[in-house]
């Protein structure tokens, strides 16, 4: 913690974090239920069960009755109660706006182990009907009866190739009806088993696999829905020979479909984005059109009124069918399914509305409120028809690929591709202004091509003037610098973005690029070497690397807050290291194989996510691990973002006490890490898991404590004194013997930083990175500053014992003093 007073930095202990599910999963994951008066409609969320309103979509109540995933609910009377259910077997019947606790049943006792994917209740029997998988092949149907936690289950089949998700009960719960795997002319089999369970099922072939399937909720009637968009009607389906009635609208893949409460109507969905209304007395067919993405699941209410439809990209629709009319839509967290990088932007913040702004559904941008959590509002950048598939051809939609917001909020830019591997390369950026007038955001400029090659980055310059300039870089070898012009004319007040400077460095492609936090500097990573720039005349001021981290740079962070300004932290595929802008040396480097690295904007604390999952807080200054989590998710993250707080949190430390470290998933569900103080200190958890740090380019690993292994802030070389003097700006780990072999190294390594000379490498640079102070405030700030660090180095450096020299060392030592050393410094001018 940071006193006050004197304003020095303590060494924390180590705390552990665990990661938080923000929005508690995916709402399109499993079918809904709508409430019977249709003003509420229960949705499965993870772990929890949400309650929401289908007239405002908020939300109304949440039960937090599981721990493990909630895999389905179901209505379990007329009076509001409901009846859950999660993949260990857990069975919660609960009731909507009452204080009654919930009354539980663990089922996992009753039958072997596995996973619960499919559960039914039969209102009539009080019946749970269970589908449990115990393998790829090993699939189990059992019914339990009350009371459920002392019933022995009643085993239907047992150790047979079910279809997952392809069941179904009729209402009176005296049919079931399954999906088996067939290898038999590549079709699926069809079982309906009747009210006595001993009975043999009846086989009913069909030409197309099923997908889906369904009762009718008052007659003997079947409804299964097949992978070539065909429904198939069954009447009389206990005999051996059924009749069947073919519906076909949809050309592809069926994913559900539903009856209406009275059987009249037919509800189907698919990949055309289209929700079809069969009405069956009167054998015609309408449709509610362009609902935007694919649908997943269709759910009807018991009135007639509203059907709900889950879509793809996290959002259930709330149709109604007598108007043909979207009424309301409650949208998660939204998803883009197509992409193999959902999420290629990244998270950026936008500090005017307080929400994180990234990749939405294809073709989108999300405006998500993390500390509401709730999608704002989202932006149609491409504006284009969302499409899947043609015949049986893929069709490449224009994504999103890149995102930068301005420091106010107000500007915005965002890059778009599309790239099918045959047309051209289709590429475009956007500016984008908001009127706060309107309340809107509008269209400013649109440039195609701005780069030959796809983009690898795009950030607004950090100022408070509304008028900061854009950079972009490319894999063309370019960064250009956008500024907003003035473009006005008779008619009103216009601008316009256009490239006002270019830069390039050896025809390298551009990895990454950053601002530092004062603006005065862009740096610009060409494959492994790192150059900056200054923004306003786009003139080359310095370049740094080592010929052991060639690697293409990845990311660049610059370090905030007091005492580290000066700080570059770096990351590559395998290395995470960080150099010195003051003294143009590497401070320390180390072996990690990370997946994303992110920084706190209002403390000097950094984040990194190793691809083995693990989580490291540190700050670039010190080599003492501030915290750690093991195992902190499932799976790399897709992006990750340091995000200011608007209230305090319920627990913190001193990383996390101005802002949350929140990332995305794999599978697109947002979380946010928070501090446990009731786990041991994580220094002794990891002691000796973790790489040590690699201080010399050949040789051992040395051995350090354990947060070193990953972030080593001290410059200890393990090399003599005599080396120790001769290690110069660009050499550090290496153990140059002689001084005339590290001149040659010098003079020899084309990718070090070069000024007219040597001798003013540091002076030089430091200038440019930390500017002459502008007012009295800032001068006194400096010279606090240059104080306290001259006071550390003299409390670290007590003074020695003069030794008395002996007389025949004066003489070479005054020789030493009197020699001109001109001819050496010629010899270093570069």
């Amino acid at each position: 913690m940071k006193n006050k007073e004197h304003n020095e930095v303590t060494e924390p202990s180590s705390q552990k974090v665990y990661s938080l599910q923000r929005d508690w999963g995916p709402i399109v994951n499993v079918k809904p239920v709508i409430s019977p008066d249709s003003r509420y409609i229960v949705i499965v969320s993870g772990t929890t069960v949400k309650i929401m309103s289908t007239e405002s979509g908020s939300l109304i109540e949440e039960h937090l009755h599981h721990q493990h995933k909630v895999i389905g609910v179901q209505p379990a009377d007329e009076d509001g109660e409901y009846v859950s259910c999660d993949e260990n077997g857990c069975v919660c019947f609960w009731k909507f706006q009452s204080k009654e606790n919930a009354t539980k049943y663990d089922l996992k006792e009753n039958y072997v182990e596995g996973k619960v994917q499919v559960f039914h209740y039969n209102r009539i029997r009080k019946e749970l009907c269970l589908m449990v998988v115990k393998g790829q092949r090993s699939t189990s149907l059992l019914t339990f009866l009350p009371p459920y936690r002392t019933t022995e289950p009643n085993i239907i089949y047992d150790k047979i190739a079910l279809e997952p998700n392809k069941m179904a009960v009729s209402a009176c719960g005296n049919h079931l009806a399954y999906t088996t795997r067939m290898t038999n002319k590549g079709v699926n089999l069809l079982k309906i088993v009747p009210n006595n369970r001993t009975k043999r099922p009846l086989p009913h072939y069909t030409k197309h696999p099923i997908s889906c399937l369904t009762f009718h909720p008052k007659n003997e009637v079947l409804a299964t829905g097949h992978i070539n968009g065909q429904v198939l009607l069954w009447y009389e389906f206990t005999t051996n020979t059924p009749q069947r009635m073919k519906l076909h609208w949809h050309h592809t893949y069926l994913p559900d479909l539903a009856f209406s409460s009275l059987g009249n109507y037919l509800y189907t969905g698919g990949e055309e984005s289209v929700l079809v209304i069969w009405e069956l007395v009167a054998d015609n067919v309408s449709f509610v059109p362009r609902l935007g993405m694919p649908i997943k699941f269709v759910t009807a209410d018991t009135k007639n009124s509203i059907v709900a439809v889950c879509q793809l990209d996290n959002a259930i629709t709330i149709v109604k069918p007598s108007t043909y009319k979207v009424e309301r839509v409650i949208q998660g967290f939204a998803m883009n399914v197509d992409n193999p990088i959902p999420m290629p932007a990244g998270i950026q913040y936008d500090s005017r509305t307080r929400t994180v702004v990234t990749n939405g559904k294809t073709g989108h941008v999300q405006f998500y409120d993390t500390h509401h959590n709730k999608q704002l509002y989202h932006l149609d950048i491409t504006m284009g028809n969302y499409l899947r598939e043609v015949g049986k051809e893929k069709v490449y939609n224009t994504e999103v690929q890149r995102i930068a917001v301005s420091p106010s909020g107000l500007r915005m830019a965002t890059i778009e591709s599309r790239d099918d591997g045959v047309t051209s390369l289709e590429l475009r950026i956007k500016f984008w202004s908001y009127i706060t007038k309107d309340q809107e955001w509008f269209l400013n400029t649109s440039i195609d091509m701005p780069h030959q090659k796809a983009v690898t980055g795009v950030i607004f310059q950090p100022t408070s003037d509304e008028t900061s300039s854009c950079v972009t870089g490319s894999e063309d070898g370019k960064f250009k610098i956008w500024e907003e012009i003035d473009n006005s004319d008779l008619y009103g007040t216009k601008s316009v973005w256009t490239c006002c400077r270019m830069g390039f460095y050896r025809n390298l492609p551009v990895g990454t690029i950053n601002f530092s936090p004062d603006a005065s500097l862009i740096a610009a990573s060409f494959e492994g070497i790192l150059t900056f720039w200054e923004p306003s005349s786009c003139q080359l001021k310095g370049t740094l690397s080592q010929p052991y981290l060639s690697e293409k740079i990845l990311q660049v962070e610059f370090g905030r807050g007091e005492g580290c300004r000066s700080l570059v932290v770096c990351r590559n595929e395998n290395w995470l290291y960080v150099w010195d802008l003051v003294t143009c040396s590497l401070s320390w480097r180390v072996s990690v194989h990370s997946a994303y690295l992110a920084a706190d904007p209002l403390s000097p604390y950094m984040a990194i996510f190793s691809k083995d999952c693990n989580l490291f807080i540190f700050d670039p200054r010190r080599s003492k691990l501030v915290s750690l989590q093991e195992n902190a998710c499932k799976a790399p993250p897709l992006a990750a973002a340091f995000i200011p707080r608007i209230t305090k949190a319920h627990e913190s430390t001193f990383w996390n006490t101005h802002s949350a470290l929140i990332y995305i998933s794999q599978d697109q569900t947002l979380h946010t890490m928070e501090v446990s103080r009731d786990i041991k200190s994580a220094n002794e958890r990891i002691d000796g898991e973790i790489r040590q740090l690699l201080q010399e380019s050949e040789g051992p690993l040395p051995s350090r404590t354990p947060f070193a292994a990953l972030l080593a802030a001290t410059k200890i070389s393990h090399i003599t004194e005599e080396e120790r003097a001769q290690k110069g700006a660009a050499s550090f780990g290496l153990q140059l013997k002689k001084s005339t072999e590290f001149i040659q190294k010098v003079l020899n390594d084309t990718r070090v930083y070069r000024l007219d000379s040597l001798a003013q490498l540091s002076a030089e640079f430091s200038k440019l990175v930390i500017p002459g102070p502008q007012t009295s405030n800032d001068q006194e700030h400096k010279d606090e500053y240059e104080r306290r660090i001259k006071e550390k180095v003299e409390q670290k450096s007590p003074e020695k014992k003069k030794s008395p020299f002996k007389k025949k060392y004066k003489k070479d030592i005054r020789k030493v003093a009197e020699t001109d050393f001109s001819s050496l410094m010629d010899m270093l001018s570069l």
